[in-house]
């Protein structure tokens, strides 16, 4: 039996992917790994990384294996067989890259008898040409019965007068006229009345008119057997023209491409960056995509909006820049994208050329109006054309048809990126029109986002949100202009809707805080006073700067929140603004100064909010009365202040309901169900916090993820922990999406207890020295103490009291200072255990009895069941047996307590040591009393045991 016998006859379980397939037909022909690497325009590496999975999925262990299997499985049998029929198309130099989807469309389509006439339309140098000679060989092989007479290709770039088409066509098929009274015209009809061929008539643009335009209907119309594929920089509008808009070929996007295992192997299948590598290999053949030009090479086929003429261009300066120094100076000038070699048509041989060709194809009109619309950012729909542009519909029409703008999705228009700056460069020749078109572009997107405002936290918020999304560059930079021209009325207006979208989309945070550091240095006097500055760009500062202080604190900078903060206030309190009235700016200040202390100094956080809701309610802003009502309720919560902190809680609830706000609805039913779990009420916790997830709007991914993380802890303190792995497993990937490192930490320490529990001991500590290494990058004291913590509660497992206390007295706010930590996460409970494992009994007395009374207060009851649990093990280190149990039985009938691994293993298996000494009537008797004791009985009871 050969080695072949041996494999079985039988589909393959995994196909062949498209790209592997390619690999495979080469291997099967023998080539070496370089020429498949130079034939698909990929790296060496990179085509051994395919071979590979080439021979897994086939099973086999060779190439020559490969061949034999993929014949076996009939994967190599493609092919037709016989002569084909006549054309004029020319041999391709270079391979046709990318465009799968499009040919594979064009083939279908002009595979059906209605299908006549089809143009490929786009701007010049998008790749027309190519595609088309690549779908008319695709339809020469696929379709011959539909060709019987043959594929023609017509130049039309050196054709100069409409007139002389019809004597170019006849050329083109072969025809000669002979009959003397007639028209050239009525000969080539004739001609063609009866053939069955395809005519590619290449580059139309500049003959469309009447007389051009008269002669391709009559063809069609007169011989049915002729189908027409026409590229053109205008549609032809014809009826019945069957139109293939072509854009710039893919390329990734270089965030998600950075965030992949194996990112230049990925980038390679994109055939944008395969037509780089082509074209830099035929002047620097040694060139391979590796992973220090990768992003480089990326950056430049973006630049380039994935114009083939300007990835070529750009490829051929690699014989003397690197990919890095070719980036800059296209970013600098478009005269870069030039070449002089013999090889590529005069036309061609700059984009500036290309483009300017187009231009003088244009009317006065049209290309005023391309200039106007160049300055929009990332697109436009027709209002904003006609009211920021003051550009008609005919005439948006006009340039659509003529490629220099596409009509996108939902109504809005794009402009390729190279003729956007193309169309700057112009503007910018009219200074005076510059500006005015500029202030026109500003005036109508502030006034836009302000209509706006309302909506972003109504019942239509998903619709703004996504409309505001789609418009976002658009505003920035009506923004930046208000800005850097003094205009201040529509600046203040604009940049509070501004912020208001920014903090509520949580997705574009650090785009926000890039967004409002620009507009702070733009109203920044160089070499002045801040205050210096009349009282409406003080006010617009002090907005700039509260808004910036209230993105950079979502995302844990909170050094730079308070310094934002106390320059705002600065600026309040100066002359300039003495006789203004800024209780708005003043409301939003001490809210966000709420924010900024609610951790750590809680009720100086409550002073802050009952001043911010005071100041709402006088100026009538039921937005910010609701905000700062759950402020108020959070940090009333801080400090013990439970019916305090419910009435606020509910009324913020109120409020965003009759207001329509999803996000602070949701926000709020989640904050009202931690506060419930407090009271163990963890029914009716998860089922507010699940209330708030069904109503919580898709886009609002920070309200989702504060909802999981909340529920996760509440799953947690039930006992529920494979549940609580997966909420919170969930909350943290939304944050990494969101970049919100602080958040995100605080869920991570709750999801290292979780393991904690679960017994899985090296996670959690993977868990908590990620909270402790990013904390202390951030110098975020509340982080590193949780992760300190983490590591101590670690320690206790293995018996290292030593390392246990160790890490306590590492925190920046020490446990038994009565730190932050202490007080929020029961650090207190944790160093009376350490100091019980060193047998230090008086002062373990001491912590584990603080912690119980914290417990109590703050209504923890994680923190309740350490302290018991630490007292049960202090009873029975004094000899107290019975106690031991009995306590430790009360704070088992929790189920965290009685499911969790780490209480087994730093309390239960010494207690049920210590039940062994009893006599088990005894024993079991201790225990019963501890299942039927009153917590909050037994809780008094000690407690009273120990006062004096």
């Amino acid at each position: 039996m050969t080695e072949f016998d041996s494999w079985p006859d039988q589909p393959l379980v995994e196909s062949l992917t498209p790209r592997e397939m390619d690999v495979l037909f080469l291997l099967a022909e023998n080539r070496t790994n370089r020429e498949i690497a130079d034939e698909l325009v990929l790296s060496l590496n990179t085509i051994k990384w395919y071979a590979r999975q080439i021979y897994g999925k086939l099973g086999v262990d060779n190439r020559r294996q490969a061949g034999v299997r993929a014949r076996q499985l009939g994967l190599l049998d493609a092919g037709l067989s016989g002569a084909l029929p006549a054309h004029n198309l020319p041999a391709q130099l270079t391979p046709f890259l990318g465009r799968r989807d499009t040919l594979a469309e064009i083939g279908q389509l002009m595979a059906k008898p209605a299908t006549r006439l089809m143009t490929v339309v786009g701007p010049g140098g998008i790749g027309k040409t190519r595609l088309a000679v690549a779908a008319a060989f695709l339809l020469r092989e696929e379709h011959p019965d539909s060709f019987q007479n043959g594929i023609f290709l017509l130049p039309l770039a050196t054709l100069d007068e409409p007139a002389s088409l019809a004597a170019a066509l006849a050329q083109a098929v072969g025809l000669r006229f002979y009959q003397a009274g007639a028209s050239a015209e009525q000969q080539l009809i004739e001609y063609l009345s009866s053939r069955r061929l395809l005519l590619v008539l290449d580059g139309f643009e500049h003959l469309i008119a009447q007389e051009s335009i008269r002669l391709l209907v009559e063809i069609l119309a007169a011989a049915p057997g002729i189908r027409m594929l026409v590229t053109s920089r205008s549609r032809l509008g014809i009826q019945g023209e069957q139109l293939v808009p072509l854009g710039g070929l893919e390329i990734p996007d270089r965030e998600e491409i950075a965030q992949v295992q194996y990112p230049v192997e990925l980038a390679s299948d994109f055939c944008g960056i395969q037509l780089f590598v082509h074209s830099a290999r035929r002047l620097r053949p040694e060139f391979e995509l590796d992973a220090q030009n990768l992003m480089p090479v990326i950056r430049i086929c973006s630049l380039v909006g994935g114009m083939p003429l300007g990835i070529e261009l750009a490829a051929a300066w690699v014989a003397v820049l690197e990919p890095e120094e070719i980036a800059v100076e296209i970013e600098q000038s478009l005269d870069i994208l030039a070449t002089d070699a013999v090889y590529v048509p005069e036309r061609q041989q700059s984009l500036r050329l290309v483009f300017d060709a187009s231009w003088k194809l244009l009317t006065e009109e049209e290309r005023q109006a391309f200039q106007t619309l160049a300055m929009f950012e990332d697109g436009f729909d027709r209002e904003a054309a006609r009211h920021a542009g003051q550009v008609s519909l005919a005439t948006l029409l006009a340039l659509v048809n003529k490629s220099w703008i596409q009509q996108a999705d939902g109504g809005r228009f794009q402009l390729h990126e190279l003729l956007r700056r193309y169309g700057r460069e112009k503007l910018a020749r009219d200074p005076a029109l510059q500006a005015a078109v500029l202030d026109r572009h500003s005036r109508y997107y502030c006034e836009w986002l302000v209509e706006r405002e309302e909506a972003t936290w109504g019942a239509r918020q998903q619709e703004v949100f996504a409309d505001i999304i789609g418009n976002l560059a658009n505003v920035h930079a009506a923004c930046r202009w208000a800005a850097t021209q003094g205009r201040m009325d529509r600046l203040s207006r604009g940049t509070n809707a501004l912020g208001l979208f920014h903090y509520q989309w949580y997705g574009g945070l650090q785009a926000g805080r890039r967004i409002f550091r620009e507009l702070e240095k733009a109203l920044t006097p160089v070499g002045g006073e801040p205050g210096s500055a009349p009282a409406s760009t003080l006010r617009a500062m002090v907005r700039i700067l509260s808004w910036q202080a209230t993105l950079c604190g979502l995302v844990g900078d909170l050094a730079t929140t308070g310094r934002l903060l106390r320059e705002g206030v600065a600026l309040l309190d100066g002359a300039a603004l003495a006789d203004e009235d800024t209780r708005f700016e003043r409301a939003h200040i001490e809210w966000q100064f709420g924010y900024l202390l609610l951790y750590s100094d809680p009720e100086t956080a409550r002073r802050h909010f009952a001043q911010s809701l005071e100041l709402y309610q006088r100026v009538g802003y039921e937005f910010g009365m609701a905000s700062a009502q759950l402020g108020l309720g959070r940090a009333a919560r801080g400090v013990h202040a439970f019916e305090e902190a419910k009435e606020a809680l509910t009324a913020s609830l109120a409020l965003h309901q009759r207001l329509g706000n999803q996000h602070g609805e949701g926000e709020t039913l989640t904050t009202l169900g931690g506060l419930v779990a407090r009271e163990g009420r963890f029914d009716e916790a998860e089922r507010l916090i699940e209330e708030s997830l069904a109503i919580t709007p898709e886009i609002d991914r920070f309200g989702i993820a504060f909802a999981l993380g909340v529920l996760g802890s509440v799953q947690l303190h039930r006992g529920r922990l494979a549940r609580a792995e997966t909420s919170l497993r969930q909350c943290l990937a939304l944050h990494r999406d969101l970049g919100m490192r602080s958040y995100g930490l605080l869920w991570t320490f709750v999801l290292a207890e979780v393991y904690l529990h679960l017994g899985n001991y090296a996670a959690s500590r993977t868990q908590a020295q990620a909270v402790l290494s990013r904390a202390q990058e951030l110098d975020y004291k509340r982080g590193t103490n949780l992760g300190l913590l983490l590591l101590s509660e670690l320690a206790l497992v293995e018996g290292a009291f030593d390392q246990a206390y160790q890490y306590l007295e590492e925190s920046p706010d020490p446990a038994h200072v009565d730190a932050l930590a202490s007080r929020e996460f029961g650090q207190l409970g944790i160093l009376g255990l350490a100091t019980l494992g060193l047998d230090r009994l008086a002062e373990a007395r001491e912590h584990l009895f603080a912690a119980l009374a914290w417990a109590r207060e703050a209504r923890r009851l994680r923190g309740l069941t350490v302290a018991l649990g630490g007292l049960a093990l202090l009873s029975a280190k004094e000899g107290d047996a019975e106690r031991a149990v009995e306590l430790y039985a009360l704070a088992s009938r929790y189920p965290l307590v009685a499911r969790s691994r780490w209480f087994e293993d730093v309390i239960g298996r010494h207690i049920a040591a210590v039940s062994a000494t009893l006599v088990p009537e005894v024993a079991d008797a201790a225990r019963e009393r501890g299942k039927a004791g009153d917590l909050d009985v037994s809780v008094e009871e000690l407690m009273a045991e120990r006062a004096p």
